[in-house]
């Protein structure tokens, strides 16, 4: 059987063309090489302990254990021999990315939706709690700034917060006399309050 030269060129260019494409996918699907990436257990273990011995020179650094830890590697390192300290270290399998705390998303969504039920207690109790972030007394600012980190930070007191530097005769009208104070009803309570406190004056738990 006799193949029309044209025919055969177009079959030629068509198979070259599905070759390509299968080449070009085959490429495009495989993942960013990294150099630096880790290629086994062993280097991603050799990997972590000679970062801490860099960032901390003179000091004995070594592996006492690497496991599987939820798609890692949960590494325990030793520093200063027998009598030295422990720490435990997490890092991704490929020896890319390195942390020394894990949050377990459960009881940090649970510990959320607890501290947003307490303000919502505190605002149903009418507190407010008054402070003074933009002065210039370097002592009030920062019992302020302690007052509302023990709260969980500013952005959950938005509802019961209020700066008494940006609105100074409305807090003078409260009867606030020192900052931070927290007001409970018609009571006024001055100085840093914590959690206990709130649970056993206001009623409100976390």
């Amino acid at each position: 059987m006799k193949v029309n030269k044209n025919t055969g060129k177009i079959l030629f260019v068509l198979v070259s063309g599905i070759v390509l494409g299968l080449i070009t996918g085959m490429v495009l699907g495989l993942p960013e090489y990294d150099p630096t990436a880790a290629d086994s257990r062993e280097e991603t273990l050799e990997r972590v302990v000679e970062t801490y011995r860099k960032a901390n020179p003179g000091t004995q650094i070594e592996a006492m254990s690497i496991e599987e830890f939820s798609g890692l590697y949960r590494i325990r390192l030793s520093s200063g021999g027998d009598e030295g300290t422990y720490q435990t270290v997490y890092t991704t399998k490929d020896g890319k990315f390195l942390t020394e705390i894990l949050t377990n998303i459960t009881e940090f969504r649970t510990f959320t939706e607890n501290r947003l039920s307490f303000i919502d207690c505190l605002e149903e109790e009418d507190v407010i709690v008054f402070g003074a972030l933009g002065t210039e007394n370097e002592e009030i600012r920062q019992a302020t700034e302690l007052q509302l980190q023990l709260l969980g930070g500013p952005e959950y007191l938005e509802r019961v917060y209020i700066d008494c530097t940006e609105d100074l005769e409305w807090c003078a009208e409260q009867g606030v006399e020192v900052v931070p104070s927290v007001k409970h009803g018609e009571d006024i309570y001055g100085g840093v309050k914590t959690y206990e406190w709130f649970e056993e004056v206001v009623g409100c738990t976390i």
